[in-house]
């Protein structure tokens, strides 16, 4: 008989902002604390019964230190269940609509920065990025995409799709 796969919950964040008069957009990413040059989105695994929105909330002020104040300002926009090493793991993406507090340059030994979303689709979770941006129209191959209209539309789509 086979191995018995446990399930895993997980939570991410993503920060869109804009460069150059909205036209370059850039995602807040986390690096990998053993690769600077491998980065994803601010996440990780659900604590104990830990509800993924939570995980996302905690986990991106834990990597970044930046915090979302009220959980209406997260808009779940993306999840798969994929699996792993440790069993199956079910990752919802938030966006993340306003956040506050101080940007770290370094927190718990990875790098922050704000990367081109061509960056997270070369990293160890580059697939579930490309998905991610491919569901949500992000452009991963180009540098002009207007980063509040890309918002407004995300934010519309999701309040016009059926439950």
């Amino acid at each position: 008989m086979g191995e018995t796969k446990v399930m895993l919950f997980g939570g991410c964040c993503l920060v869109i902002k804009s460069d150059n008069n909205n036209r370059n957009l850039k995602i807040l990413a986390v690096s990998r604390k053993n690769d600077f040059n491998d980065f994803g989105l601010p996440g990780g695994k659900s604590e104990s019964k830990e509800p993924m929105i939570r995980t996302a909330r905690r986990e991106l002020e834990e990597e970044t230190g930046l915090w979302v104040l009220d959980e209406r300002d997260l808009v779940p926009v993306y999840s798969r269940i994929s699996l792993g090493k440790d069993g199956y793991l079910f990752c919802s993406t938030f966006l993340v609509t306003e956040t506050r507090g101080e940007f770290m340059q370094e927190k718990n030994g990875g790098r922050i920065a704000w990367v081109h979303p061509a960056i997270l689709v070369r990293g160890c979770f580059g697939d579930y990025n490309v998905k991610l941006f491919e569901n949500l129209l992000i452009n991963y191959e180009t540098d002009e995409q207007d980063p509040t209209k890309l918002i407004e539309d995300i934010k519309a789509n999701i309040e016009t799709k059926p439950c």
